[in-house]
């Protein structure tokens, strides 16, 4: 089974995953106020968890001070990150992360708990 955190809308914490998701047959959970982020296999500068759809982060050694997080793409079949610019997803900035040129993130913030104002929603 994939490694996960879930974020419950309602509560407005990171909840654990066996108290509020039902999975069946199939290990596929369902709850629709709950918000399942996926750990991608990536860690920050600090050993922390990047989880797509979650984890906000700078990127060290990119041309510009972007801020982004991971989501999946289906039409790249792999994980794409999302450029932030003032609270706002860049939409033509989505692009698969590139091992060679990507590296050193550092987890600053979630979409979900949003500390910084990051995400303007």
């Amino acid at each position: 089974m994939n490694e996960f955190i879930v974020w419950h809308k309602l509560i407005k914490e990171f909840v654990l995953p066996h108290k509020f998701l039902v999975f069946d047959d199939n290990g596929v959970a369902d709850n629709d106020d709950c918000i399942i982020c996926n750990y991608i296999g990536l860690k920050d500068t600090n050993n922390n968890k990047i989880y797509a759809d979650s984890s906000i982060f700078e990127l060290e050694n990119f041309p510009y001070n972007y801020k982004a997080y991971f989501t999946y793409s289906e039409y790249y079949l792999g994980y794409c990150l999302v450029l932030l610019r003032d609270g706002v997803s860049i939409e033509a900035s989505t692009f698969p992360y590139c091992p060679d040129t990507m590296s050193n993130f550092k987890i600053i913030d979630t979409i979900q708990e949003n500390k910084l104002g990051l995400i303007n929603e």
